[in-house]
């Protein structure tokens, strides 16, 4: 009598980042609904995040892999959420490389027992895994957590960046879009992590982008043809408070800072219609409350995804990485947003009196009505993509098959 044929399983290692983290759990929850059986690696400070969101579902299994020990200001720090400064970025991501003995065990004892995977999707930033699925004969995959359009440029960012404008609708994109050239110049050490990571990827099997084709439809070639948590300040935390405060209207604000406090008498003043949460909130879920109107940003393109698949138009306010290029996509080309400021109005403090306008002209304003509309008709597009027979589950379902 023949044995039952083992499910599918596909390995899934997420960068120790919540943006990173998050978007590949959603997937995993899609891929077990599949039957497919789920493997998530993670370390020991990051696996009850990670359980608390996953339990619930049997095909979903997290091997946990011990964090390298280090001396120094990495000491015991195991995500990117507890960087006293953000200096430490390029050398957490090095450190990572130390995790490849027991990632490669992790493999090799699913081979042993006769369940290897078909696939690997392993973050942008373990582009070393590449080595390790290459041992083993797996396919390696890589997640972006930005948009088409913006993995397009970045992969490519002076070197074939003329050939890339070539493929998009006419607009005007310029270097200061992107903010990491600015802050990781060539010959340091993100700028040649990031060489590092995207030799891997463009050797990696393929990548998955976390958008949908009716908002960057116009981007794909531009994509198929290649194959920064932000931490405001707290005196721009002080300028947003105030701007709230003068706009009147009823707000939630997460602050993830630590170290701010409000202005003198701002809580009692604005007591009755703004709510401060501290630290991390469900994002999605207050976004899906029928009552939110709008959604003040730093476009981080998580959070840009979110906040439009729930119909909620953006104030687009970027602080970092290709987020100036996302408040572009959400303002400029979706209509389902407004700017807060230019990128060429060169300003590193926005002000409260800018808040308050912009505030009030999302909310009350016929700028803000439009792009609510706008808004509501992508949501439309992004739930019908996600439907059965919609162009991700198509995307998805090819993808399986594939490897499969």
């Amino acid at each position: 009598m023949e044995s039952a044929t083992p499910p599918l399983r596909i390995v899934i290692f997420p960068f120790m980042a919540q943006g990173h983290t998050l978007p590949m759990l959603d997937l995993s929850h899609r891929l077990a609904r599949w039957g497919i059986t789920v493997t998530i690696i993670t370390t020991p400070a990051n696996f009850p995040g990670i359980h608390s969101k996953v339990s619930k579902t049997p095909e979903i299994s997290i091997p946990v892999i011990p964090f390298p020990g280090v001396e120094g200001p990495l000491k015991g720090i195991e995500n990117t959420a507890d960087f006293p400064s953000e200096v430490l970025r390029a050398p957490f991501i090095r450190l990572t490389k130390k995790l490849k003995e027991p990632f490669e065990e992790i493999l090799r004892d699913m081979f042993e027992s006769g369940c290897p995977p078909i696939a690997v999707i392993s973050d942008v930033f373990l582009g070393w895994t590449l080595d390790c699925c290459d041992s083993f004969g797996v396919p390696r995959i890589v997640p972006y957590g930005m948009s088409g359009l913006s993995q397009a440029l970045l992969v490519k960012t002076g070197i074939h960046i003329e050939h890339v404008l070539g493929l998009l609708p006419e607009d005007v994109i310029h270097r200061a879009n992107f903010v990491h050239m600015k802050h990781d110049p060539r010959g340091s050490e993100m700028f040649s992590l990031i060489e590092e990571i995207t030799e891997a990827d463009l050797k990696s099997w393929g990548l998955i982008v976390n958008s949908f084709e009716d908002m960057e439809r116009e981007h794909i070639p531009a994509l198929e043809s290649l194959y920064k948590e932000a931490k405001a300040c707290d005196e721009q935390l002080d300028e947003i408070a105030l701007g709230l405060e003068a706009a009147e209207q009823p707000f939630v604000w997460v602050v993830k800072s630590k170290t701010w406090a409000a202005p003198p008498g701002w809580g009692e003043r604005v007591e009755g219609r703004g709510l401060v949460v501290r630290g991390w909130a469900e994002q999605w879920r207050i976004l899906a409350n029928s009552k939110i109107r709008g959604f003040l940003s730093h476009c981080g393109w998580n959070s840009m995804l979110e906040g439009l698949s729930m119909g909620v138009p953006l104030l687009a306010g970027p602080t970092g990485a290709e987020q100036p290029l996302n408040a572009k996509i959400v303002a400029n080309w979706l209509g389902a947003g407004i700017r807060v400021l230019e990128m060429s109005d060169g300003v590193d403090i926005v002000g409260r009196e800018v808040i308050c306008e912009k505030v009030k002209e999302l909310m009350v304003g016929e700028e803000g009505r439009k792009a609510r509309e706008r808004a509501m008709e992508v949501k439309r597009m992004a739930w019908e993509a996600m439907k059965i027979g919609g162009s991700s589950h198509r995307k998805l379902n090819e993808m399986i098959a594939f490897d499969s």
